[in-house]
């Protein structure tokens, strides 16, 4: 009796020991993607032990290559994507949680900037919604390839830069302040915004796309709309119920002709209306 005890013993430790992974072990795999070239170049695990993912697609998405956000369960499976970018080239390549649990995104753009391709700081909320997103370069090639939170509540971003420095391309370091949506602008406190407001677009005038702020103190039925100089309605950029924030729309479209437009905020009883100039 006591034999049997034993062997049953040391059985059932047989087979709880072969139901260990080893180190390194493979426990799933996930492919993700369509049929034209998609590239994974970060991922990080979340507080709901999932995963997020970030980097570039030609399947999905507005234009050659487009920045790729992708969030999963602890299993691997997806539970939304999303995709940035313009009609040119976007590629992500670093993706963090924030403190908040939204995410932070850095990369480089050829659709939006000042040159050849730029610095792309994309911030979004808990679902991968835009909440703002900023480009940082010169005339010349500025790529990133890192972001991090850092223990103020900004942002370090890293890559290399053509635009500027000794060389031909040197190591390009930018620290920003929390929440922030430009090097050297205003500061989005951590806190509600304290009124409604509508901020001027960048860049403006612009060639391909502008991208427009505002900002709400309360939850409010939200439209933003863009106008021709005729006063004719040319986009419907927002129209939907949105919690108190601040908020960040890219407007581009490949029909529209050169010329002055308008864009118009209504939130509640707030409404402000804006000019910008698109020059082809």
């Amino acid at each position: 009796m006591k034999n049997s005890i034993f062997l049953t013993v040391l059985l059932g430790l047989f087979l709880v020991s072969t139901a260990i992974a080893d180190p390194g072990d493979t426990l799933w795999t996930r492919t993700y993607g369509g049929s034209f070239p998609d590239v994974g170049k970060c991922v990080q695990q979340t507080s709901d032990g999932g995963y997020i993912l970030a980097g570039w697609t030609m399947s999905f998405g507005a234009g050659n290559y487009d920045f790729w956000l992708l969030k999963t369960n602890a299993n691997g499976d997806t539970l939304w994507t999303r995709t940035y970018g313009g009609e040119s080239y976007d590629y992500g390549y670093s993706v963090q949680q924030t403190t908040d649990g939204g995410y932070i995104i850095a990369g480089y753009t050829k659709s939006f900037g000042a040159g050849n391709y730029d610095f792309w700081l994309l911030k979004t909320d808990a679902n991968g919604d835009t909440l703002w997103t900023r480009t940082y370069g010169g005339s010349e090639i500025d790529y990133s390839h890192s972001v991090q939170q850092t223990a103020d509540g900004g942002y370090i971003i890293t890559g290399y830069t053509k635009s500027f420095g000794a060389g031909s391309y040197d190591v390009w370091l930018l620290k920003l302040a929390g929440d922030v949506v430009g090097v050297d602008g205003p500061v989005f406190e951590t806190s509600l915004p304290a009124s409604a407001s509508l901020s001027r677009c960048y860049p403006n005038p612009f060639n391909v796309g502008t991208v427009i702020e505002y900002q709400v103190p309360e939850a409010s039925e939200v439209r933003l709309e863009v106008y021709n100089i005729l006063g004719e309605k040319v986009a419907t950029l927002v129209n939907s119920q949105q919690q108190a924030g601040y908020r960040s729309v890219t407007w581009e479209d490949s029909e529209a002709a050169s010329g002055i437009y308008f864009y118009k905020l209504s939130a509640g009883d707030y409404t402000e209306t804006r000019r910008m100039m698109l020059v082809k």
